[in-house]
């Protein structure tokens, strides 16, 4: 089967978002399909041919730099101008304007017969909607986030009208014309059941690869005398839905009332911080508390989760539907996981994997006790790792599923199935 993935984040961008189409890409191609993936390039000429189709993003996203950096800011302000003006307009929508451009080309060189497009960016499922309506090709709609169901840019969408009418016209659209619809959590999936009458729509949560564990260097991040919990990634990123301030305050709480635990506690935060989370954490790294380490290498981000003594997981408490894909990781990374998490999806895999303890991400003092505990050793009971359940959430069995989903489209959509379709009922005589 020929599947075409349209996915704007894909590498050279390394980011949660990319993960899950090279995912798709990796392992639909294992199982027999010949896959080629729809995304961006930062560099001229378009690659119009091959497994990776690549068409020149004039936004300058990566480029923020010198002339790059006035037009990246130049088109930011067109989009934030349309906005607010009442119509919709997004940093990605050149790019969208030249795939459909290329479209000819791009399906006469994958030929494909199913599109998954995955969001976010919306622009990916415009771009699906497109070509389905152009070449029949049927689409599949894989939502990593919810679009208007806990959504993800909910701050933009309660700031302008335009945004949200053009959002709803796609949910709308994609609902009523995708040949299926995939979501990676169980409540989204539910909400496109009850709200748009998809009772075909299926969830495939996120996962992780074992293979990307295999033959790790040490990380040299961690102290191996002391008590290491590593968180890893962002805390906000896209979403800004996850306080962190209750955590910082957990932490100042330790220090200033004395309750140092036998072990000597490190927070381990490896990746990107706003300015204002660095702001926070700066009295407690200061204080030796937490160690702040930047962006890294994946493979050595990888190795200090798999040495750390906890994995640290803080979800929104907006968002409690949704598991992040970091949570996947860190179970391929097989440490304990101290979910900041309570009531959420996320919560419900962990304790339903044995893989780790959640208290309330809002609770500092319940935050300051699982910490000392842990730090002691003397956690509470929980940690007995469900092997089989664990591994239900790797990569190769998920997109396995995908994968099915992805045939049975296919052959609904194949032309003998449409002759069958066509062919009147015979009238009695």
């Amino acid at each position: 089967m020929r599947v075409l993935i349209v996915a704007y984040y894909y590498p050279p961008i390394n980011s949660g978002g990319s993960a899950r189409p090279l995912a798709m890409a990796k392992h639909l191609t294992r199982l027999g399909h010949e896959v080629s993936v729809l995304t961006q390039s930062y560099r001229r000429p378009d690659i119009l041919e091959g497994g990776e189709l690549r068409v020149y993003d004039p936004s300058h996203n990566r480029d923020r730099v010198g002339a790059g950096a006035i037009a990246w800011l130049s088109r930011r302000l067109l989009s934030a101008g349309v906005n607010l003006a009442g119509g919709y307009h997004s940093i990605y929508s050149a790019w969208k304007a030249r795939v459909l451009a290329h479209a000819d080309r791009l399906i006469a060189s994958a030929r494909p017969e199913v599109v998954p497009a995955t969001y976010p960016p919306v622009e990916d499922l415009e771009i699906g909607l497109a070509l389905g309506e152009r070449f029949g090709v049927p689409l599949v709609a894989d939502f990593r986030d919810g679009l208007l169901f806990e959504p993800i840019e909910r701050e933009r969408i309660r700031r302008h009208r335009g945004v949200e009418q053009h959002y709803r016209r796609i949910e709308r659209a994609v609902a009523e014309r995708a040949a299926a619809v995939v979501t990676v959590f169980p409540s989204l999936t539910a909400y496109f059941r009850e709200a748009h009458g998809r009772g075909d729509a299926v969830t495939i949560t996120n996962g992780f690869d074992p293979e990307d564990f295999a033959g790790l260097p040490r990380s040299g991040l961690l102290d191996p005398s002391a008590c290491n919990i590593v968180h890893a990634g962002r805390f906000a990123g896209s979403y800004g839905g996850r306080d962190v301030r209750p955590l910082m305050d957990a932490l100042t709480r330790l220090l200033d009332q004395g309750r140092a635990p036998a072990r000597d506690l490190r927070l381990h935060l490896i990746g990107e911080l706003t300015a204002c989370e660095r702001r926070g954490f700066r009295a407690l790294a200061g204080r030796g508390l937490v160690i702040e380490h930047g962006l890294q290498p994946r493979p050595r981000t990888l190795a200090a989760q798999t040495e750390a003594d906890a994995l640290l997981l803080l979800t929104g408490s907006d968002q409690p539907g949704s598991a992040p894909g970091k949570l996947f990781e860190y179970l391929g990374a097989g440490r304990p996981i101290l979910g900041l998490t309570a009531g959420s999806f996320a919560a419900e895999i962990i304790l339903g994997t044995r893989t780790g303890w959640t208290v309330d991400p809002g609770d500092p003092e319940a935050i300051a006790d699982m910490l000392v505990s842990v730090a002691n050793g003397r956690p509470p009971p929980g940690f007995a790792p469900d092997s089989e359940r664990t591994r239900a959430s790797s990569r190769d069995r998920q997109i396995a599923q995908l994968g099915a989903v992805l045939r049975e489209v296919a052959s609904s959509n194949s032309p003998e199935s449409r002759v069958v379709e066509d062919v009147p009922p015979r009238t009695s005589r």
